[in-house]
């Protein structure tokens, strides 16, 4: 699911940089090619993740590039619909940038808190997180017995 939406979150930031740029005089090629471009950016941040887990950070899996382009895809499809509605000659071109870019930028928080637990969050802190709930339920048990012996000698 996050590559997937880091498809999606990647198309939507960087079409949100190219939208005040793209001006060929027709709306519908500037649809296109924000479009393309999204579904491109797509592209690199998922191959470029990919050769990040062939290098040892993680496990290559066509899998996830092709979830990474699926995302993609579903923002570039989004991106030429608003884009057209957009008429470059009346409307503010940093309306467009601050659309994507919103888009792109609260759909980023997922991946990036996921992100940071991986770099922070150790594996033997995760392991113990697993077992810490099971040793709290020991000790409630322990105190529950204390509890029972003390009230039985009194």
């Amino acid at each position: 699911m996050l590559h997937f939406i880091g498809g999606i979150c990647s198309a939507y930031l960087v079409s949100a940089v190219a939208f005040p740029l793209v001006d060929t005089g027709s709306p519908s090629m500037d649809s296109l090619i924000l479009s393309g471009i999204g579904l491109f950016s797509a592209f690199l941040a998922g191959s470029g993740k990919e050769l990040l887990d062939a290098q040892g950070f993680g496990d290559p899996e066509w899998g996830d590039l092709l979830n990474t382009l699926v995302g993609g895809a579903v923002a570039a499809l989004s991106i030429f619909a608003v884009s057209m509605l957009f008429e470059h000659n009346t409307v503010d071109p940093l309306a467009g940038t601050a659309l994507f870019a919103a888009q792109g930028l609260v759909l980023a928080i997922p991946i990036t808190t996921e992100l940071l637990k991986r770099l922070f969050y150790k594996d033997e802190d995760r392991d113990k997180d697993k077992e810490e709930p099971a040793a709290a339920a020991e000790v409630t048990e322990a105190n529950q017995l204390m509890v029972a012996a003390n009230s039985d000698t009194r």
